[in-house]
């Protein structure tokens, strides 16, 4: 079994709004199994993250990938999203890592990931910020106060 080539060119990407609905009914399939969503936003975690999310830096990511790998599979997630802040460059660099880790298992765990997708958040935590920050339903730990100072700065 040949292991194929991950790049940014074969990443799925998910709307925020998709995947504030597949929360509604748990999975992108409709299933009834948990979602995975892994932030590796660094120092830039604080002000809030999608809720449930697993926070796994981008600076020390490639050393956790044996621990992310033990949650995924604790989970039985089928859905598996990715993000940081923009979800541009350490949102689909961990995403690739992460399908390479996957592909380097043996071929018994990889079978565990055969009706697994993996995502990456389109628009990362800002996007999700904007449009979901202040549901709780889907967001914890949001700081407004926080990303209007954020915006304030990004404008200037």
């Amino acid at each position: 079994m040949s292991n194929p080539i991950n790049s940014l060119d074969t990443l799925k990407f998910v709307e925020p709004t998709d995947l504030k609905s597949w929360f509604q009914k748990s999975s992108n399939t409709g299933e009834d199994s948990k979602i995975a969503v892994v932030d590796v936003r660094d120092n830039d975690f604080e002000g809030g993250h999608i809720k449930g999310a697993l926070n796994f830096p981008s600076e020390t990511f490639n050393e956790s990938l044996p621990e992310l790998h033990k949650k995924v599979k604790e989970t039985d997630a089928k859905d598996i999203v990715f993000h940081c802040m923009s979800s541009k460059n350490r949102g689909t660099r961990t995403t690739i890592a992460y399908l390479d880790f996957i592909n380097s298992l043996p071929e018994s765990e990889r079978k565990l990931y055969e009706s697994k997708n993996v995502w990456v958040l389109k628009g990362g935590f800002v996007q999700w910020q904007k449009d979901f920050g202040k549901d709780k339903q889907v967001t914890e730990d949001f700081d407004e106060d926080l990303w209007r100072k954020i915006e304030e700065e990004q404008n200037k």
